[in-house]
């Protein structure tokens, strides 16, 4: 019987999915078993960081959050590929000298392109202080572009093309699909500070590159795998109140399904037996990287004066780590709905609250009493050593 993991971030994301991913990780290999993560939703724009009390440290971006301990990697065919990030990410984990992962990649996985980048980061810095707080990684261009215009090719197959149309491809996007969609968003043309890096035959000839080194270290799935792994360890990216049917939060969300909805679908189609446990994720206040609504913002000092978050860290895009309280009573009800999710689920399963930097804000933990609550995790540092679990609170 496979032992099924589901491991949500309950708020705007950043709340402590790499550990919580580690953790479960962790607790399979170092039984033996056989664990593969599955990157069940968004794209490379996730960054899940993962301590290690030697020191080590790593924010996962395309690979899973339990590389470290010897976990397999699943690219479903949900998640948007993007080779560039994977290339930077794979030299940096060699640096590491962490045991390479088996990466697996569905052949209808979306793949990001520069130009989608591009686009992305174009519009981004034209919307001023009216901008949507993306990451520059260009999630929402590649979405849509795959919507209106599905490429023709599988980012398998696209490897697969001689020089010439793989160059002839990339340049209509480039020379078409770019000053048609810039347009669209109200950019009439490339700013000035772009027109170099647009125009250069050496963008597309790396990303040529990075495809190849992407298809060369990655898997095409062509069966059914992940029942072949004692666990399973599904990691979402981004948080529930990111997830793209939440309206309240208008053009400040992500284009994917950040909670459930993902893993239980496949959990249905792929397992013939399982135990499943899902794993929502908070830290004991709220964070959001990024402008939109945030209900019960307040001062970092309201939380903790003296904290600090290396991860993430002030930039262009986002610009400065934001902080709020968490109210508990909408934190249960947002787990509640999303648990609406697994109604159809043809196995058991039990849901968790995980609570991260414990040490950095007061927490009454008897407030997570509730039906739909089975257990409570606890970690008051940044390395799953901390990682403690109550069934009694």
């Amino acid at each position: 019987m496979t032992d099924i993991k589901v491991v949500v971030g309950a708020n705007f994301g950043d709340e402590g999915k790499g550990l919580m991913t580690d953790y479960f990780c962790h607790n399979a290999t170092s039984k033996n078993k056989t664990c593969i993560v599955v990157m069940s939703n968004g794209g490379a724009q996730r960054g899940h960081t993962v301590n290690l009390l030697d020191g080590k440290k790593h924010v996962f971006n395309h690979f899973g959050s339990g590389t470290f301990v010897g976990a397999d990697t699943y690219c479903p065919s949900e998640f948007i590929l993007n080779p560039m990030q994977f290339v930077k990410e794979l030299e940096d984990l060699q640096q590491l000298l962490v045991r390479m992962p088996i990466v697996y990649v569905e052949t209808l996985c979306r793949w990001s392109t520069p130009y989608d980048m591009i686009i992305n980061q174009i519009v981004e810095a034209a919307r001023g202080d009216k901008k949507h707080g993306s990451c520059g990684m260009g999630i929402w261009e590649t979405v849509y572009r795959w919507s209106v215009q599905p490429d023709l090719y599988t980012i398998y197959e696209f490897n697969k093309l001689p020089d010439i149309l793989k160059v002839s491809h990339l340049k209509r996007i480039r020379d078409e699909w770019l000053p048609r969609r810039l347009k669209e968003h109200g950019v009439v043309d490339v700013p000035s500070e772009w027109k170099d890096i647009v125009a250069s035959d050496f963008l597309i000839q790396n990303f040529i590159e990075d495809v190849r080194i992407f298809c060369e270290k990655t898997r095409r799935v062509v069966r059914p795998i992940l029942q072949t792994y004692d666990t399973v360890v599904f990691e979402s990216g981004q948080g529930l109140l990111l997830d793209e049917n939440m309206t309240f939060y208008g053009d400040n969300t992500t284009p994917s399904n950040t909670g459930i909805f993902n893993a239980c679908k496949r959990i249905n189609t792929q397992f013939d037996s399982a135990n499943v446990e899902f794993c929502y994720v908070t830290r004991t206040y709220m964070t959001r990287h990024g402008v939109g609504r945030f209900v019960t913002e307040c001062d970092k000092a309201n939380i903790n004066p003296n904290m600090f978050d290396e991860t993430n860290i002030t930039n262009p895009f986002q610009d400065n780590l934001r902080y709020g309280e968490l109210n508990i009573d909408n934190l249960k009800l947002r787990v509640e709905n999303n648990l609406l999710n697994a109604t159809g689920l043809k196995f058991d399963h039990t849901a968790s609250i995980a609570v991260t930097h414990t040490n950095e804000h007061q927490f009454d933990y008897s407030q997570l009493r509730t039906k739909i609550i089975d257990g409570v995790y606890t970690s008051d540092t940044r390395t799953r050593e901390s990682v403690k679990i109550f069934t009694e609170f």
